[in-house]
């Protein structure tokens, strides 16, 4: 959750079930990373970032291992590689391609897209909305017609995968 003002154990923060950047999944993989991210475009100038669940226990899911619902449940979970950026235009551990490589047209769309490549051979292509679910994917080798008619009018992320260390990342606008 973005704020204006620092919170700690005194000023905590508010259980309003409103976070910017949350994933709906329980995660319950305790030996590998799980990746939750997402885009937010900030309505304020927001100086600080807190990591936590910021929704009441009617709003909040839980896996009862042991049938005691709705005792205090508590879980912890290890932080790394936290990435606030100005610009939604960055990746992390990939090199991004040279956005010359790449032609997005036309933006902003009424709902068909086409994205041209200049590399050779396949490329993948998937599109997030601004909390980060994965809305459209596709694979293509050479100049795609994406149809998407179906997403509600907004800003999306359309990010291009040659490889896994070759990475684009485009702003999309849908207009209807």
């Amino acid at each position: 959750m973005f704020s204006t003002v620092p919170y700690d154990n005194i000023n905590r923060s508010p259980i309003n079930n409103l976070a910017q950047v949350y994933t709906e999944s329980i995660i319950t993989d305790s030996i590998n990373w799980t990746t939750i991210s997402g885009s937010f475009i900030a309505d304020s100038a927001y100086s600080f970032i807190s990591i936590g669940n910021f929704f009441d226990s009617t709003n909040t899911q839980v896996i009862d291992y042991n049938n005691n619902y709705p005792s205090t449940y508590a879980a912890y979970y290890y932080v790394d590689d936290i990435k606030v950026s100005s610009d939604s235009l960055f990746v992390i551990g990939m090199e991004s391609i040279n956005q010359e490589l790449f032609s997005v047209y036309p933006n902003p769309s009424g709902g068909d897209v086409y994205v041209q490549s200049h590399y050779s051979g396949e490329f993948a292509i998937e599109i997030y909305n601004l909390i980060g679910e994965l809305v459209y994917t596709a694979e293509s080798e050479g100049p795609y017609h994406l149809d998407l008619h179906h997403l509600i009018s907004g800003l999306y992320f359309l990010n291009v995968k040659k490889d896994e260390q070759h990475y684009f990342s485009h702003k999309l606008l849908i207009r209807k």
